[in-house]
């Protein structure tokens, strides 16, 4: 049944590219999470009615309007084993840019919307932010880093406990989590539909190697696109073929064509299901269980249906701060990042300050000893050091700032 439904995606035996004739993959496992949910919980599906009396409601009593764009903000907390694992701030953001032209129709790929479908696929009016609010009104860059002994953690309920290796979510009413780890080889993402999940987990969980878009990651999941699959299901969208596999379920919504089952790879030709003739199925869809490079569009119908959810069942989020600037008041008075790291000649030091204050910068090389000490007025936001003459190694940078220390790990490189 379900497990059937998510056997057949490829990849080769080397994970970090995925090919398209090996070993076979999980595509999305939110049908088998929402089940294994319900079993735990038989009362979530009474919310699930619910919810979708909500959804009906709304669809159906809306007032015609000018569509403001929706912006959601989103924390990426990023678990990792290895360096490898950590991603970089340019990947998490070339995900994000993904993912914001996808859901605008932005797409470069959007000519390839066959013609049969082409006027049903919309530009969603939804919008992707990195949080620059912490819950607590602090600045932040939207990105959380933790090293982790947790081996593939995403298959554990530990990924979103911080005493058990994980990232404790930010507040669900008012962020996208979005937890980038170690998840089996053969299993991309999933997440819950509104209601499953309970405040401590209620996030989408995504593969590290399919989080940013080509350059980043390697064909046939290198356009980001596991992402947008699944926040479709974090904002209420189901598979085309609905719960179950067969021509006896369907998505709710009316302009996707009926179909019987999940779409592999790429479709060479129409695939006609469920007397779906003559257009066949929508495998171009987000939603379905094509490769990147195939995918490219979401429907109308499926985006009336997220903004409905996005005015019911998650309404707290059009109400959300954590795009909006904090107050200057709350400011952080520390270092927030030092960069390039590893580094061939500068080393960067970024400060974030209410006001000018004393700042000391020690280096330490492996042995420990200081090769490198400053005492200094810090009125920038950034300061430099020459790193050009110091020998090939790692060194630990110190940073004292109004009796906070921060120590940093810096590897110079030729």
């Amino acid at each position: 049944m379900i497990k059937t439904i998510l056997s057949y995606l490829f990849i080769t035996i080397s994970f970090c590219s995925f090919g398209q004739d090996s070993v076979r993959i999980h595509k999305c496992d939110q049908q088998n999470h929402s089940q294994e949910i319900l079993l735990q919980n038989p009362e979530i599906s009474k919310v699930r009615i619910q919810n979708e009396r909500d959804i009906q409601n709304w669809l159906a009593n809306k007032t015609v309007t000018t569509q403001s764009v929706i912006s959601i903000p989103v924390v990426f907390h990023i678990l990792y084993t290895t360096e490898e694992q950590n991603l970089s701030e340019p990947q998490i953001l070339a995900q994000l840019e993904a993912l914001n032209r996808d859901f605008r129709r932005n797409n470069p790929d959007t000519v390839l919307t066959p013609e049969r479908f082409k006027s049903v696929a919309t530009d969603t009016e939804i919008e992707f932010c990195l949080a620059i609010q912490t819950p607590d009104g602090y600045l932040t860059n939207g990105i959380i880093r933790k090293e982790t002994s947790v081996k593939k953690i995403g298959e554990t309920d530990k990924y979103y406990q911080p005493t058990q290796g994980g990232s404790q979510i930010w507040d669900p009413e008012v962020y996208l989590n979005i937890w980038v780890c170690e998840i089996n080889d053969t299993l991309l993402g999933y997440t819950y539909l509104p209601g499953e999940a309970n405040a401590s987990f209620d996030g989408i969980v995504l593969n590290y190697q399919v989080c940013g878009s080509a350059f980043y990651i390697s064909a046939p999941y290198n356009k980001g696109r596991t992402l947008a699959h699944e926040i479709g299901h974090w904002l209420n969208l189901e598979h085309p073929w609905g719960e179950e596999e067969g021509c006896g379920y369907d998505d709710k919504v009316s302009d996707t064509p009926l179909q019987e089952k999940p779409n592999y790879q790429c479709p060479n030709a129409i695939v006609i299901s469920c007397n779906n003739a003559p257009n066949g199925d929508m495998h171009m869809n987000y939603m379905d269980y094509t490769f990147d490079q195939c995918q490219n569009s979401f429907t109308y119908g499926q985006k009336e249906r997220m903004l409905a959810t996005l005015n019911t069942n998650r309404k707290s989020l059009l109400s959300s701060i954590g795009c909006s600037l904090p107050d200057t008041t709350k400011l952080l008075e520390e270092v927030i990042d030092v960069f390039p790291n590893p580094t061939q000649t500068f080393l960067n030091i970024r400060f974030r300050l209410k006001e000018s204050q004393n700042a000391a910068i020690i280096i330490f090389d492996i042995t420990g000893k200081v090769i490198y000490h400053n005492n200094s007025i810090v009125e920038v936001e950034r300061v430099s050091i020459d790193f050009s003459e110091f020998a090939n190694g790692g060194y630990i940078v110190k940073v004292v700032t109004n009796d906070k220390n921060q120590i940093f790990k810096v590897l110079k490189t030729e």
